[in-house]
């Protein structure tokens, strides 16, 4: 890791969820979320050591109190992690990539004290930290992308610029991007694309994901 680079780790929940997602689909139990979310944290924060450098951000635009994070999941976030609540949750409740980026935006001067961002979505479990030594190693942009599309950025878990991560978000006009149904792994790419960023990508980012009424995925 560049000695000097100034690292921010962004770890993104969504603790109370409305009972649908903008989908129309259903979503686990609470108690089943607290679990996700306990083994999440656990497994992520195995490699602590890597992070250690790191400032530390848990957002959350479900709640508007610690006091509403179950202690279960509290226990397992390490200690010095900044949290940032907002209830604010109508965007991200018909297109969750709208309520990301509506949240990233609240934070975009934050985000521009650092140099560089991971972002992750702790309700996933990680198998291995490839993808983030790699990242480690050689600081860049970089992201896995869609077995299907190669197109299409995964985003539960990508390592940013952050200039580049807060031009891309002031830029996105979210209320269009709810109202079209546009998916943020699709936006990013194409804003990546059109800006001529440079990025490099893994064959995985070394979770798994649990999508409601399947089976969980490996990424």
């Amino acid at each position: 890791m560049h000695q000097n680079s100034k690292m921010l780790l962004i770890l993104s929940c969504a603790f109370n969820p409305p009972p649908l997602t903008g989908y129309g689909t259903g979503r686990f139990s609470v108690e089943e979320r607290i679990r996700q979310y306990i083994t999440g944290f656990e497994t992520f924060f195995d490699g602590h050591e890597r992070f250690k450098e790191f400032d530390i951000i848990l957002t959350d635009n479900t709640i508007l109190e610690i006091d509403e994070i179950d202690t279960r999941i509290l226990s397992k976030i390490p200690k010095d992690t900044k949290i940032f609540l907002t209830r604010n949750n109508q965007l991200g409740s018909l297109n969750n990539g709208s309520g990301l980026i509506f949240t990233l935006n609240c934070l975009c001067e934050k985000i521009k004290e650092y140099d560089w961002v991971i972002y992750h979505e702790p309700r996933q479990k990680t198998r291995h930290f490839n993808f983030i030594d790699s990242f480690l190693l050689n600081p860049r942009n970089l992201f896995t992308t869609s077995k299907e599309n190669c197109n299409q950025f995964n985003t539960g878990l990508f390592c940013i610029r952050s200039e580049n991560l807060t031009s891309y978000c002031l830029s996105t006009d979210v209320v269009e991007m709810t109202m079209k149904s546009i998916s943020i792994e699709d936006h990013m790419f194409l804003f990546f694309d059109k800006e001529k960023i440079p990025f490099d990508t893994e064959k995985e980012m070394g979770i798994t994901w649990y999508p409601f009424g399947l089976p969980s995925i490996d990424f």
